[in-house]
């Protein structure tokens, strides 16, 4: 739990500078709901999750932005029970738009800090239950495309997005496909 509000300090931490930014320049500052679709060993053991993205992005010119962003991952154990799987993130990414920043396709990629944590319950003959834990934390290659629309004073941003965690192993990654509104500050 420290870590996950540490991790959201520091995209907060990034928005402010974002704010600043907005008295003169393009930003738009996101918040949504997404679904995960675990593949592979993943998805053996889990059947979906919810993510919970916050976003911070800034123009740098007309069809490009850079962006900060924050995940929390909630995840549903498929069939093993007293197993536990939470994840969260944070990165570093840009966009390019098709015709203008926040309006329309976009691609996107970027870099980002990955935290998984599990714990599970495994009985042991003789010993009885014992609950194991591991916490690991990942350099993850993320990749997005999407579509983004006007919606009166908000911009709806719809799209998917591929976690590369681990980069031998492509076809075991989570697609997300989420759903944010965008508050634009100046546009």
């Amino acid at each position: 739990m420290k870590k996950i509000i540490v991790s959201m300090l520091v995209v907060c931490l990034g928005l402010v500078p974002a704010t600043i930014f907005a008295a003169n320049q393009n930003v738009a500052l996101s918040a949504g709901l997404g679904l995960v679709y675990p593949l592979g060993d993943m998805g053996d053991a889990i059947d979906y999750a919810v993510s919970l993205p916050i976003n911070a992005q800034y123009a740098v010119k007309p069809n490009i932005s850079v962006e900060l962003d924050g995940y929390y991952y909630i995840y549903t154990a498929e069939a093993a029970k007293g197993f536990d799987y939470s994840s969260y993130q944070f990165g570093l990414g840009g966009r390019y738009w098709l015709e203008k920043a926040f309006n329309g396709v976009y691609l996107g990629a970027g870099i980002a800090r990955t935290n998984v944590e599990t714990e599970s319950e495994v009985t042991i003959p003789f010993v009885g239950t014992q609950k194991v834990k591991t916490d690991e934390d990942y350099t993850t290659l993320v990749l997005k495309a999407g579509y983004t629309m006007a919606l009166d004073k908000i911009i709806l941003d719809l799209g998917i997005r591929y976690d590369a965690i681990d980069m031998d192993e492509w076809a075991n990654q989570p697609l997300t496909l989420y759903a944010m509104a965008v508050f634009p500050l100046s546009l």
